[in-house]
């Protein structure tokens, strides 16, 4: 678990992704990957100090926790990202997802700092991926939205 966030980390992300990755390969019922990204984070460390980030973090990750259905799984990936496994899903529901997360982030009205935004890539499992095609097409996502403006979505599919 990330002690600041209470979510999985990165490494117990991956054991649940590979087992999900096999799952997938057998059934076919859906299984798709958001990145999230919270927008020019160091600006917050910078302007309010590291504790109105890591405050950011644990708001962020408790937004992205009650949104979650129980059979998903959310991890923290890195510094500012997320990284969130949804299962037996197809691409409206899925899109959904991100969009109901993203206005609530952009809708929060944290005590200590600005307004927060988020950014998100997504994906969906393709025949013949493995763990790494498919986190790496999420990646590409997740840049994507940066590069168009942040505080949106943005999808790759191959």
């Amino acid at each position: 678990m990330d002690p600041l966030t209470s979510l999985y980390n990165r490494r117990k992300f991956c054991e649940v992704l590979r087992y999900e990755v096999d799952r997938e390969l057998r059934y076919k019922n859906g299984l798709a990957l958001i990145m999230v990204d919270i927008d020019k984070f160091k600006n917050i460390n910078d302007t309010f100090g590291h504790k109105a980030g890591d405050n950011a973090l644990m708001l962020i990750s408790q937004v992205i926790k009650n949104s979650m259905r129980s059979t998903d799984t959310v991890a923290r990936w890195g510094g500012e990202e997320f990284i969130m496994l949804i299962v037996n899903t197809d691409k409206e529901e899925v899109l959904g997802i991100a969009e109901k997360l993203r206005k609530s982030i952009a809708e929060m009205t944290p005590e200590d700092t600005d307004s927060i935004t988020a950014s998100f890539g997504i994906t969906f499992f393709n025949e013949g991926d493995n763990e790494e095609a498919f986190v790496s097409r999420a990646d590409k996502a997740l840049y994507k939205a940066k590069e168009n403006g942040r505080n949106r979505i943005d999808v790759v599919t191959i």
